[in-house]
């Protein structure tokens, strides 16, 4: 029997164990039997076995259904570990990244595939203070340099922008790399 079950027969009808279980739903069945009982009366103490029974079956299935609760949570549990554990070493990675880029000596960036600005270092920054407040990561590079051509920014592309079309920004990126690297 159901040790839940069990509990709330004993708590409830007095019924200690499985033999009293067992003793009174004999007297049910044979008083179930005896002439005088209702049909309704008769009907009740006959299916009290079967009754009980389903009662323990919703027992047990709410013992499965908290051990399956109860593993789904482990799982979640365990895989928002892992993701979590997987967060801190991108952000130490990070970090780290960024760090090094703000410590070397010479002006450095990085573009996305997108040409937009993901990060600089102050080296980069201080070739650039007439335009410093455009290098700002999301900025694409065609924006950083056309508006700080419009500045004067970039002595060498003065013009550039309005006469050149198209390649103006393959001229003007190739005129500030041989800048930065001369």
């Amino acid at each position: 029997m159901h040790k839940g079950l069990q509990r709330q027969l004993k708590r409830g009808l007095g019924i200690a164990d499985q033999d009293g279980y067992a003793r009174v739903l004999a007297e049910a069945g044979a008083l179930a039997l005896q002439p005088g009982v209702s049909a309704e009366l008769s009907a009740l103490l006959r299916g009290l076995d079967d009754f009980l029974q389903r009662v323990e079956a919703s027992y047990e299935q709410a013992d499965r259904d908290l051990e399956l609760r109860t593993r789904s949570l482990e799982l979640s549990s365990a895989e928002l570990n892992a993701a979590n554990s997987r967060l801190r070493a991108d952000v130490a990675a990070r970090s780290l990244l960024h760090e090094a880029v703000r410590n070397i000596a010479i002006g450095f960036t990085i573009y996305d595939p997108a040409d937009r600005l993901v990060m600089c270092n102050e080296a980069y920054l201080s070739f650039y203070e007439e335009s410093r407040d455009l290098i700002v990561p999301g900025a694409t590079f065609e924006e950083i340099v056309r508006q700080g051509a419009e500045r004067g920014q970039y002595k060498q592309a003065i013009g550039w922008v309005e006469r050149a079309g198209p390649d103006c920004l393959d001229r003007i990126s190739a005129e500030i790399n041989g800048a930065l690297r001369g």
